[in-house]
Formats: C-alpha cells, sequence, structure tokens
C-alpha cells in the first residue's frame, strides 16, 4: 500500500512539472523568431523604409534577477520629447510592435523596444505571465532613465506586455510618467485555463485537479504560485497615469481584463477607451490617426 501511495505522489508531482513547463512556454522562442520574420515579410517594404530613416542602435541589458541577457533596440529623435519603452505580446518580438514605434516618433519621442523572456533573442527558458518578465521591464527602464537624460518616460504594453507593464507599475511609479495599456492581460490563471480546458475534456481530469498540479509545477519550476499571476493585484498600488485601450469583442484577452486594470490602478489620472471596430491589437493598424489621436489627448 505504501509503494502505491508513493508511486501516486511521484506521478502526479511528475505531471505537476511536466504541466508547468507546458504552460510557462506556450509560444516557444524558436516560433517568435518565425512570426517576426513572417510579419517582417509582410511589412517589407514599410520596415526596410522605416529602418533606412531611423537610427538605431542594438544594445543588451544584463538582467539583474537572473542570468540571461536582454536584447534592446533603441531609436533616437533630434530634440526628443522624452523615451517611450515598448513591450510586446506574447508570441511576438521587438520587431513586431514597430508600427507602435512609428507613431511615437512621429510624436516626436525616443523609442525603446527589447524582447520579452523567451522571445526573438532574448534566452530566458520560460514565460510567466508578465511576473518575471517585469523584472525585465525594470532593469530596461533603469538603463534607460541612466543612459539618457529624458524628460519623460512613457511605458506602453501589448497584450501579455501590458501585464508585464502592471506588474512593475508599483516599483516604477517614481520614474514613470504615463503607462499605456493596449488589450492588456490581467488574470495569467484565466489564460492558463483557455489553453488547459481542452486537456480536461479530453483525459476527464477535473480542471481544478489540473490547476493544483500546475501550482505545484509552477512553485517548484519557477519559485511562484498561481495566487501571484493576477496584475491587478500589483497594480493597485502604483500611481502612473494609465490608459488603457480594449475591444468588449476581443476574443483573445478578455474586455474585463483591461476593465480590472483600469479599475484596480491607484492612479488619480487613469482612462478607458473602449475599442468598438478591430481585433486583438489592432486598433492602432487599423486606425493609426485615431489611435495617435487617443494617445497625444492623454499624455498632454
Amino acid at each position: 500500500m505504501l509503494v502505491f501511495i508513493l508511486m501516486f505522489i511521484g506521478f502526479n508531482f511528475l505531471i505537476a512539472y511536466n504541466y508547468s513547463a507546458q504552460i510557462t512556454n506556450l509560444v516557444p522562442r524558436e516560433q517568435t523568431v518565425k512570426n517576426k520574420e513572417s510579419f517582417l515579410k509582410e511589412q517589407d517594404e514599410e520596415y526596410i523604409s522605416f529602418k533606412n530613416e531611423h537610427n538605431i542602435q542594438s544594445v543588451t541589458v544584463k538582467s539583474s534577477k537572473a542570468s540571461h541577457e536582454i536584447p534592446v533596440m533603441y531609436i533616437s529623435t533630434e530634440e526628443s520629447k522624452g523615451h517611450v519603452i515598448l513591450i510586446h505580446g506574447l508570441g511576438g518580438t521587438k520587431e513586431t510592435v514597430f508600427p507602435v514605434a512609428k507613431m511615437f516618433i512621429k510624436m516626436g519621442y525616443s523609442v525603446v523596444i527589447y524582447d520579452q523572456r523567451n522571445s526573438g533573442e532574448n534566452k530566458a527558458p520560460s514565460n510567466t505571465f508578465g511576473l518575471k518578465e517585469s523584472e525585465d521591464l525594470i532593469d530596461v527602464t533603469q538603463y534607460v532613465q541612466k543612459e539618457f537624460d529624458s524628460k519623460q518616460t512613457i511605458i506602453w504594453g501589448e497584450s501579455f506586455g501590458g501585464a508585464t507593464a502592471a506588474f512593475a507599475s508599483d516599483d516604477l511609479s517614481q520614474t514613470v510618467d504615463y503607462m499605456i495599456l493596449d488589450s492588456p492581460m490581467s488574470d495569467g490563471v484565466k489564460q492558463i485555463n483557455k489553453e488547459v480546458k481542452p486537456i480536461s475534456e479530453s483525459t476527464g481530469i477535473p480542471l481544478d485537479y489540473l490547476n493544483f498540479l500546475g501550482d505545484v509545477g509552477l512553485k517548484m519550476r519557477e519559485g511562484i504560485g498561481f495566487n501571484q499571476l493576477n496584475a491587478a493585484d500589483e497594480i493597485k498600488d502604483s500611481t502612473i497615469p494609465l490608459l488603457v485601450l480594449h475591444n468588449r469583442k476581443d476574443s483573445i484577452v478578455e474586455f474585463e481584463d483591461g476593465v480590472s486594470l483600469y479599475k484596480s490602478s491607484g492612479a488619480d489620472q487613469k482612462e478607458f477607451f473602449e475599442i468598438k471596430d478591430s481585433n486583438h491589437t489592432e486598433f492602432i493598424m487599423d486606425h493609426p490617426e485615431k489611435y495617435q489621436r487617443i494617445v497625444e489627448g492623454f499624455i498632454k
């Protein structure tokens, strides 16, 4: 009987560890590189023109919390109004947000873009739904403010990158002037459930039990638990002026995630813009001039 119990416990620990490996690598880094290549192929002429028109520098920032390096792309403008740090979503890279970079450069800002963990050239081995990724954002922000005489520091994050920004927001409250979140994720466990529900349905294993195993595995692998994966819990102490844009019909990240971050924010100045007619994170592509007007109206 004891042998059976030990085998059962060992089997469940194995499932937990392997399950946590899956949920911390939903989009492998190699796939993000392929996504970047596909995106740049679609945007070929515009991206080449963008690179030819601007002085783009590449640097690396050493992670202060782990052993990896953070690949950073810096695009300067003359008489810059300040610096905007852009954070891509899950499956993206620093190159896939260049349309956003174009907008901020047009507005007179210098732009800093970096690869999030387990994305592009960032070889950190896992994703944690924005929690540990926020450590990279803090490192990049500190680098920017140390290296450049910036009049303003603005953080813009989309989707998964919005969660990264929200997790870092309290720590950055004294140094960042504005935060803009486009279709942001808040609840990491909810996103995990979207991925795991088909497994639960096909195997008959209750979703709650899979979550229990995932929580155990995540603590074993990353030292964090499911109860730490809601960015709304962190943004409540942030005083950074906040703009959230989200589509009520968003099928990738639920509208309620954006609302939750907006309502939870401790900022005195905060605005919420409901997107009516664009898919997840595509509002800036569909309506670039309107997007720019909304952002300009917020940061003035």
